[in-house]
């Protein structure tokens, strides 16, 4: 219960906790989403 009322009690710890969440979130997603086709070929179903 201490962490939270210091989170809520200091502006600067707030921000720094979103932030952080903001950042995990999108590189949980950035990781997880497969990359872009490396071919055209892949990418549109026609040959080259």
């Amino acid at each position: 219960m201490t962490i939270l009322y210091r989170i809520a009690s200091r502006p600067a710890y707030l921000v720094t906790a979103f932030i952080v969440l903001i950042a995990s979130i999108f590189l949980t997603i950035w990781l997880l989403l497969p990359g872009p086709p490396k071919t055209l070929t892949i990418a549109t179903g026609f040959p080259d």
